[in-house]
This record gives C-alpha cells, structure tokens and sequence, in this order.
C-alpha cells in the first residue's frame, strides 16, 4: 500500500497481490525462482529485500536509492537516480530496441533482470508500465507506474518536497511520465479522485503543465465538487 505523502496524496499501488504475482510469474520464466525483486506484501508498506552485509556508508547516502538534488545554476530541482541505474543504460536501450522489433516477452524478461539487480530503476518499471498500458493490462500497470512514481515521491519527501522538479530536466522525465500514465491507468481502472489526485501532485511538481494536465484538473475538479 502506498504511504501517503505529505501533501495528501494517498493512492494504493496495484493492489500489491497483482504487482508480485507479476514479478513472480517473470521471474519464474527466466530464472526459475521467484521473487527475484523487493516487493510490496499484503499489508505491509516497506520493501522486502534480501539479507546482505551491512557495509559503512556516510550519513544519508543510498548507494542503490533514488535521491534529490537542486540542478546546476538553476532554480529547480532533480532525481538523482542509483549508479546500479546508469550502469545498465545500454541494457534498458536494448530493451526497447526488443520491443520495437515486436519482441515484448524478452523485453519484459531483460526489464525484469534489470530490477532484480537495481530494485529502485525507475526507467525500467515505467517501460514495464508502459508495456502493460498497451495491452490494456489495467491493473499490471497501475502496480509498475505506481511503484515507479513512488519511488520517486518518496525521495522528495525526503528532501523536504521541493519545488519545481521540471520535465525539462531528463533526470526527471521517468518520474513524471509515470505519473502521468498512472493517473491514465487509475480513470481507466474507475478511481477518477485518485487519478485527480495524481494530476494535481504532477502539477505542483512543474507548474509549466508538461502533459496539458491543467484544463482536465480544473474540469474534474468542478465535476467532482458538482
């Protein structure tokens, strides 16, 4: 379930039964054991992650998080994604070279690779996303952009939810492209309030309305007050 953030946005994630099935199934397919990444249990709202050794680190510092920083001599800020992330970059290219070649399912098994090695790789659960958008997979693909816009939130949350985070900025694009497409899936799924709820947050997020989002809020808005 999806914790709700400081603002007030609270929208649940796929329902987290859909969202590890769906690891599992993938992973069962290339691995043969499943899980073979974190994911949210019934119930619970932290991640589930293998045992490993504890090693020093400086106060702060995630070595495999997604963190935030004000953007070089400009007045915005931006993700900054794990090095586990930019090392497979060539790997999330290959991946959707698959897919434009109408090779979805080893796609789909390279993104699942990729996640089992980099958990919070907020690129490849959005393509997953995005994959699963296509085929009109509702509620698969609630649970990947979901997750992937959490991620996200959480790591401004943490940085006190600063203002703007910009589209312009390509660290940024992942993030906001899945909550763009989330809120897609939660109107198709028939929870206008959360998808309005996400649209808002995208918006307070870069007032410079990217996706065309600030007529659609206003009219929701006078539609669910009517």
């Amino acid at each position: 379930m999806f914790v709700p953030s400081r603002d007030g946005l609270s929208f649940l994630l796929a329902g987290s039964d859909t969202y590890h099935t769906a690891f599992s199934i993938g992973c069962k397919h290339r691995f043969g054991h499943a899980p073979c990444v974190p994911f949210l249990a019934e119930g619970q709202s932290t991640l589930v992650k293998k045992p490993h050794k504890k090693k020093k680190r400086r106060r702060g510092r995630h070595p495999h998080r997604v963190r935030v920083r004000r953007a070089v001599q400009q007045q915005a800020w931006e993700l900054v994604h794990p090095r586990c992330a930019k090392e497979r970059d060539l790997d999330l290219e290959e991946a959707r070279k698959m897919i434009q070649a109408g090779e979805p399912e080893l796609a789909r098994d390279e993104l699942l690779w990729m996640l089992e090695e980099c958990p919070q790789m907020i690129a490849a659960h959005r393509l997953l996303g995005q994959m699963a958008l296509e085929e009109q997979n509702f509620r698969l693909a609630r649970g990947h952009l979901g997750y992937a816009f959490q991620i996200g939130t959480r790591a401004l949350e943490q940085a006190g939810n600063p203002i703007p985070v910009p589209y312009r900025l390509e660290a940024n694009r992942d993030f906001l492209e899945a909550g763009r497409d989330l809120a897609l899936c939660l109107q198709r799924l028939g929870k206008p309030q959360l998808a309005l709820e996400v649209r808002r947050q995208l918006l307070r997020l870069d007032p410079s309305d990217p996706f065309g989002l600030r007529r659609l809020v206003r009219r929701e808005s006078e539609e669910d007050q009517g």
